[in-house]
């Protein structure tokens, strides 16, 4: 198959971005079935939080921090189905459980050449840049489709269990957690192409993630944070609460030029470093 690749160098035919999902291809089938029973795990509790009234009120009774790191004080509302969702599954468990995926296959750039992987695929005629932008595609279709299997396994739930959900605002929810969690996986990227170490790119944009989270929360608490908050990708992609409050184009645009910029460091970084 590399040979093929390399002799249709040329080709837009995307090659490469076939051969980095088909070696994942297990793992996303495991992703997909595991994601869709925790969704319909979570879902399904929410009839019960709904209809007692006791436990509404205890959860309501939350302390204002408890409830700006699960989405938003101000779009706390645990009672509603878009509440609900945005609070147990879109604001952290998603972002999280898709950010392993990510992070992960972005930090394959660095395992792949210790592995001597990449030694193998650079004495094709592939360019570096094309390595990267594939590798890249490849990343965006694979926690696009994840999230998409969540995406139709709350429609589905949505069938059986009135949610009360607007599809337009549930469709921005979960872009701007693709693109947050692509993001960080990028930044992987960007580490392990310029290190060649695994290790060192997840620590990276784990860290980076939990730093955007606890700044996107905090910044609703502390005054003096509120100028690092706004520029938190955490923040920009889900602290706006899409699930209730729909679009806001401005923070997709922001999270896309960032992970444009990143992709552009990916391959200067790539081509600068002596591998073969």
């Amino acid at each position: 198959m590399l040979a093929e690749v390399g002799a249709r160098e040329t080709a837009p035919s995307f090659e490469l971005v076939q051969r980095f999902l088909a070696d994942r291809r297990k793992g996303l089938s495991g992703w997909a079935v595991g994601l869709t029973a925790y969704t319909v795990l979570i879902v399904s509790f929410f009839p019960m939080i709904r209809d007692s009234a006791s436990m509404a009120q205890a959860i309501e009774e939350y302390p204002d921090a408890m409830k700006e790191f699960l989405g938003g004080e101000a779009s706390f509302n645990m009672s509603s189905g878009p509440g609900f969702l945005n609070a147990e599954l879109y604001s952290v468990m998603l972002p999280i459980l898709l950010s392993v995926f990510a992070i992960g296959f972005g930090a394959s750039m660095g395992a792949d050449q210790r592995s001597g992987l990449m030694d193998l695929l650079l004495s094709h005629p592939i360019s570096r840049g094309r390595i990267v932008a594939e590798k890249a595609i490849a990343m965006v279709v694979g926690v696009t489709g994840l999230a998409t299997v969540v995406f139709a396994t709350v429609i589905a739930a949505g069938a059986f269990i009135d949610l009360g959900i607007s599809v337009s605002n549930l469709v921005a929810a979960t872009v701007g957690v693709v693109l947050l969690v692509t993001l960080h996986g990028l930044i992987a990227m960007a580490v392990g192409a310029a290190t060649g170490r695994r290790s060192a790119a997840i620590g990276t944009a784990t860290t980076l993630l939990a730093a955007g989270y606890i700044f996107s929360g905090l910044g609703g608490l502390v005054d003096w944070l509120e100028p690092v908050r706004s520029v938190s990708p955490y923040y920009r992609a889900i602290g706006t609460s899409p699930m209730l409050n729909g679009w806001a184009f401005g923070s997709l645009v922001y999270l896309l030029a960032l992970g444009g910029a990143l992709v552009f460091a990916t391959k200067m970084l790539f081509e600068r470093r002596d591998i073969v």
